[in-house]
Formats: structure tokens, C-alpha cells, sequence
């Protein structure tokens, strides 16, 4: 059982509600039957919710408050199922009622009881309208009496659905935040409505593609209008703009371009991402050379003009983090590449944070991956570069937070942002989102893979988080917790994690020799042979590199110098000592121990199981 707990303010104004019209009901009865049995079973119906609401509000917040609660739910719900079976007036008023009496259900539902409001609507609904269609006719029908109950009832329910709508609890917040939400999507505009998926796989690429060609987006003279600038193909196809790779001055570049009439792009500001990129250089962003704006004919009937702005930036030919993110990498190597990975894109947030400025997108297909000059560490030839400033923010000086209505991807959303009323976004979002990257890094798939988008929203504004699989060490657990937390204080800074993840020891698990040994099998072994140690970038250096060869002298292994480290005893020209299989010379037989780490690594062994 839960501790208990007062109830919220709204909970408690909608209980009082809940007296108001169980009493009001009471008082006016039921006068659509002569049947005195009708019209007490009525009465007792409003006097056991009434009963209900009092004894829930006296007991406080707790689960014995909350199941009386529900029972009060289904008491009003058998009251409909009588006022149905003896209704004495016309079908419309029976339908008015019906709509006010389930709306109570449902608002009512997720205040008092919070779960399982589904279930009660359909209960309401199926005995209500079962009642209805075996009603008895009634020889009082139409009596003008009637029809004044009928009103009465109506307005006391219409007053109680009202109070519960402006009782101002976080699950009506969070309906009218949603419908909100809903409202500004309809009304998009053409350019704004995504016609494809934000990125698709071309085959044997990392990269996103579109299936249409730049001649259908861009024709003609338009795509030379850039000195110096030649467009070659589409790579990626989003909501609000196709991006290109193209030559720029005799280099490789990408070019994002994004078109518009008027106010049609409510959610991002071109302009002010084109600036705001030419504004920030650090090795781990983006960084834009140029943009160009300019007006061009409107695609659309009716229309005259549109504006066309091409933000020319660095290119990333290793394709998004989305892309490299396919397996799981919790112990040994691959831990210590998901370690240098969040390192790298913390430090572009950190940069981003020491100029008050809040990506609020920050998701895998938003960190570009760019191939190294020198191979660099072993654990990774690429870095993590930090892209599409579309929805950031940036903070004045002197402000901590935003009221913004402007959301990014669902998935990557934290709570604040989607159960308070104001939405407040904060530096603290960012790191929420960083959480949700180590979990996609560690893991090797997508969070909420098996949900869609209202069953996120409803998973995170009820509270619940994501869990890290058992195999993730315990401390990157902390920090993806950490990361993760519901109150925005209880996050780190982006300094803090750059401190984690820079730190080698606290990461991995494959310090001791054991783990080496274990890493280096693993790492041979692949079933896929240019996922073998050797068959990557940097080839047969990455053994000489790993850590079970620490300390090992390879310069005087290759000259032949290197004192051998096992001298065999050797008595004579004719002694065959060492060549005999005596029991006590046998190296231990250790069985091999075919667990599975959920890689399948060593799905392809040959033993002799």
C-alpha cells in the first residue's frame, strides 16, 4: 500500500464537486416512473456516491481513498443504466444527458482514480445504451415536468464537468497541452507537413534519402544560383526542408535548404538557425560556412512567392549516430566506445550550455558522425558532431528557463516538458536527452521501440522511465539515471558529464585481465568478418593497440630480441623429456561456457556440446 498523501487541491475540488451533485440529484429525484421502487433505487444510487466522495476525501490519498473512489464511479455509472431504462423523453435529451454524464466519467476518471478510465466509459456506455433500447414506454412522456428535471440534471452535470476542467490537476493539463499540440498540427501548411520519414536508409548507406530528385524540388537556374556552389544529390527529406551533399568551393559539403510563404513555418525559424550556426565553432558541431536567402516562385496555386534560404555546412560522411547505433555495446570495447561517444557529444552540449543556448532536439539522427584525420583512439575513427539547431533557444542573460509551446521529438521529451501546463524548458532538457542517447548507444536499438507516440507521452508524464539492461554496469546505470530523473534539478550539468564519460577506470569493465582476454576473443570472433579487430580501419594495429597487449614490447617481438618466456629443460641431445604427454604437463581443460550476452557473438562456435 502507498503512504498516504493529501490530495491535490483539484482532486479535493472535484470530491467537493462530487457532493454538490450527488446532493443536487438526490434532491430532485427521478420523476420519469410512478414506481416509488424506481425513484429510491435512484436516490440510493446518489446517496452512495455522495457516501463515496465523503469517506474518499476523509481517509486522504491513499490506495483503500482511491478503490472507494472507483466504486463511487461505477455507483454513478449504475444510476445511468437506471435513468436509461425509464427514460420518459425523447431521444435527443436521452443522447445530451448521455454525452454530459460520460464526459464526468471520463475528466472525473482521471482525476479521482487516474487508471483504468477506459474501462469505466465502457462499462457506462454499453449498460446505459442496453438499458435504452429495453426501456418501457412511459404513459408520462412529454409532461413539462419532466422536461425541467431533465434541464436541471443536465445543468448540475454541466457544472460538475466545467469545475473538473478548470480544476487545474496535471492530467487535464496535460489532455488540454495534447489537444493543443493536435490543434497546431491540422492547421500546418503544406510545407510543414512531413511527407516521408524524417530520414530513410539508402541501400548500402548510412545516409537518409528522399525518393525525389533535386529537379523535383529545386529546377533549373535556381540550383546554380550559388557562386561556387554545385548541388549534387538528396540525402535527407524532413518536415521542413530537403538536405543535399554538394561541392562548395572545391570541397565536400551539405546543404540544407528549407522553403517558406509567409508565417507557414510556426515551429523553427530559418533565419535564426542559419545565424545561429554561423555563430558557434566547436569540434564537436556543425559547422555551417555560408547561407543564402532568396525569393523564388511558389510551387503552390495561387501562390506568388515564396523565400528559399541554403545553409551551407561541413560534410559528415559517416552518416547519422542513428545508423551506427545497431548493436549493443555494454561491457569491454564497445562500452568504452559508447563512453567516448556521449563524451564527445556532451562536450558540444557543454559548449552550447556556456552560451545559453538549448539544443531541444537532441536525438540520434541530430549527431552527425564525421571520419577522423588520424585514426585517434582505437575505440572510434569517427566524432560525434552535434546538427540541426532548428528548435534551439537561447536564453537572455539572467534567465534560466523558457515558456515555450514549440516541442521536439516525443522520445527525447522529459517530463516537465510534457505533464506542467506552462512547459518550462531549462538547460536540464538537453541532458534528459543525452539519457535517452546513452540508452540508444549502450542498447543498440530505439527507446520506446514498441510504442507509439501518445502511449511515450502517457508513459513519461505518468512518471515511469526507462530501465538499462542488467548486463550495464552499475555505475553507467547511476549516470543514465541520473540523467534521466523526473525533477530537472536532480540532473547533472553537461560539465559533470563530460567529467564522467572523460574518466576511463569508471566505464569499463574490462580492466582486469580476465575482461581483457574476454574482450579480445570477442573481438576476433565476430560472425561478421569486417567487424573482426583486424578487418577495421587501422587493420592489424588494432591488436597491437588492445588492451590485453598493454605493456607488451612488440619492437623487440619483431626484431627477435625479446627474451623468450618459457626455457625448456633439455638434459641432452638425446632427451625426450619434453616431448612426452605426461598428465602433470597438460595445460588445465577449461569447459567452454556458451552464455549468451544477447549479441550472438558466439552463435557460430563449434563445440564439442
Amino acid at each position: 500500500m502507498r503512504p498516504e498523501t493529501k490530495h491535490d487541491p483539484s482532486q479535493k475540488m472535484v470530491m467537493y464537486l462530487g457532493l454538490f451533485a450527488s446532493s443536487s440529484c438526490c434532491i430532485l429525484g427521478y420523476p420519469c416512473s410512478n414506481a416509488a421502487s424506481v425513484t429510491f433505487a435512484f436516490r440510493a444510487t446518489c446517496v452512495g456516491y455522495f457516501t463515496c466522495n465523503l469517506a474518499g476525501f476523509l481517509l486522504q490519498k491513499c490506495e483503500l481513498s482511491r478503490c472507494i473512489l472507483r466504486i463511487g464511479l461505477v455507483i454513478n455509472s449504475l444510476s445511468s443504466w437506471l435513468v436509461s431504462a425509464h427514460w420518459c423523453l425523447g431521444f435527443g435529451e436521452w443522447c445530451i444527458l448521455m454525452l454530459c454524464e460520460h464526459a464526468f466519467m471520463m475528466f472525473g476518471g482521471m482525476v479521482l482514480v487516474e487508471s483504468l478510465v477506459h474501462l469505466h466509459l465502457l462499462f457506462t456506455f454499453t449498460g446505459s445504451w442496453v438499458c435504452y433500447l429495453m426501456r418501457r414506454e412511459s404513459s408520462v412522456m412529454g409532461v413539462e415536468a419532466d422536461r425541467v428535471w431533465a434541464a436541471a440534471t443536465i445543468t448540475v452535470v454541466i457544472v460538475l464537468v466545467s469545475g473538473i476542467l478548470y480544476s487545474g490537476h496535471r492530467s487535464i493539463a496535460f489532455l488540454r497541452q495534447k489537444l493543443s499540440l493536435i490543434s497546431s498540427i491540422v492547421t500546418m501548411s503544406e510545407q510543414e507537413l512531413p511527407s516521408s520519414a524524417s530520414f530513410r536508409t539508402l541501400p548500402g548507406s548510412k545516409f537518409a534519402s528522399s525518393s525525389s530528385s533535386r529537379s523535383e524540388v529545386f529546377g533549373g537556374p535556381r540550383a546554380n544560383f550559388v557562386e561556387g556552389l554545385k548541388l549534387l544529390d538528396c540525402i535527407g527529406k524532413g518536415s521542413f526542408g530537403q538536405v543535399y551533399s554538394a561541392n562548395y568551393k572545391s570541397q565536400a559539403a551539405a546543404v540544407k535548404i528549407m522553403a517558406w510563404e509567409g508565417e507557414q513555418l510556426k515551429r523553427i525559424d530559418p533565419v535564426k538557425e542559419a545565424k545561429l550556426c554561423m555563430s558557434m565553432v566547436h569540434p564537436n558541431l556543425v559547422q555551417a560556412f555560408d547561407f543564402f536567402m532568396r525569393d523564388c516562385e511558389s510551387e503552390l496555386p495561387g501562390k506568388s512567392t515564396r523565400k528559399e534560404i541554403w545553409i551551407v555546412q561541413e560534410w559528415c560522411d559517416r552518416g547519422t549516430l542513428n545508423g551506427y547505433c545497431d548493436v549493443p555495446r555494454t561491457s569491454g570495447l564497445g562500452l568504452r566506445q559508447a563512453k567516448n561517444i556521449l563524451c564527445e557529444i556532451s562536450t558540444g552540449c557543454q559548449y552550447l550550455h556556456s552560451k545559453d543556448i538549448i539544443h531541444g532536439d537532441l536525438t540520434s539522427n541530430n549527431v552527425l558522425l564525421k571520419s577522423r584525420d588520424s585514426t585517434g583512439p582505437l575505440e572510434l575513427d569517427f566524432v560525434c558532431k552535434v546538427c540541426d539547431f532548428g528548435l534551439a533557444r537561447v536564453l537572455e542573460e539572467g534567465v534560466s528557463t523558457l515558456l515555450t509551446s514549440q516541442l521536439g521529438t516525443v522520445s527525447h521529451m522529459p517530463p516537465e516538458l510534457l505533464r506542467l501546463e506552462h512547459k518550462r524548458l531549462t538547460k536540464k532538457a538537453d541532458i534528459y536527452a543525452l539519457g535517452i542517447l546513452l540508452y540508444q548507444v549502450l542498447l543498440g536499438r530505439l527507446p520506446f521501440a514498441e510504442m507509439v507516440a501518445t502511449q511515450i507521452i502517457i508513459f513519461i508524464a505518468s512518471g515511469k522511465r526507462l530501465q538499462l539492461d542488467e548486463t550495464v554496469p552499475e555505475v553507467v546505470r547511476q549516470i543514465f539515471m541520473g540523467c534521466t530523473a523526473v525533477e530537472p534539478e536532480q540532473r547533472p550539468a553537461a560539465e559533470e558529464l563530460v567529467q564522467y564519460f572523460s574518466r576511463h577506470d569508471p566505464l569499463s569493465d574490462g580492466c582486469h585481465p580476465k575482461g581483457r582476454c574476454e574482450d579480445l576473443i570477442k573481438n576476433l570472433c565476430q560472425k561478421d568478418p569486417v567487424e573482426r579487430l583486424p578487418m577495421r580501419s587501422g587493420g592489424i594495429a588494432n591488436i597491437k593497440k588492445h588492451m590485453w597487449y598493454e605493456g607488451f614490447d612488440w619492437q623487440s617481438f619483431e626484431a627477435l630480441t625479446m627474451e623468450t618466456p618459457y626455457k625448456p629443460e633439455v638434459k641432452s641431445k638425446k632427451d625426450l623429456a619434453n616431448f612426452s604427454a605426461r598428465d602433470a604437463d597438460r595445460p588445465p581443460q577449461v569447459k567452454y561456457n556458451k552464455e549468451k550476452d544477447g549479441s550472438g557473438w558466439d552463435s557460430t562456435f563449434a563445440t564439442s556440446e
